[in-house]
């Protein structure tokens, strides 16, 4: 049985805005072998099943091209984003929807890797409600 990852730094956004960035992720390390098996059990099934990851190499310390993940039938597939992608990383899903993950390094300052979560789960403002006019 798979279970969740509750300790995984992984915020999904409510809405996608323009720049289509679907959530954020905040791994521990640079090892991706390591770290994307964890961004694996993370990811909330309803989101749709995982097939492939692509990341940009200059993020990560190792260049693998598949890594076995507990629970799933056959090694999990990794490739490469171009420079036009840094510090991002696409989730493939199995049904052809893609899921762009905005990378917060590793080595950020707590404050920030929170504080960059949480802007990615807080609804984008609303250009169309009233604005509040304080005197």
């Amino acid at each position: 049985m798979v279970t969740r990852d509750p300790a995984a730094r992984l915020a999904l956004a409510r809405t996608v805005g323009r720049a289509d960035v679907h959530g954020a992720w905040w791994p521990r390390g640079r090892v991706l072998e390591r770290e994307v098996v964890g961004l694996f059990l993370a990811w909330p099934p309803e989101e749709g099943l995982i097939c492939r990851v692509d990341y940009w190499p200059p993020d990560w310390t190792d260049a693998p091209v598949a890594v076995a993940v507990p629970g799933r039938r056959g090694p999990l597939r990794l490739g490469h984003l171009s420079a036009r992608h840094p510090h991002r990383v696409v989730l493939r899903l199995l049904d052809g929807q893609r899921r762009l993950l905005s990378l917060v390094p590793s080595t950020a300052p707590l404050a920030v890797g929170v504080r960059r979560l949480d802007a990615i789960r807080r609804p984008p403002p609303d250009p169309h409600a009233p604005r509040r006019m304080d005197r």
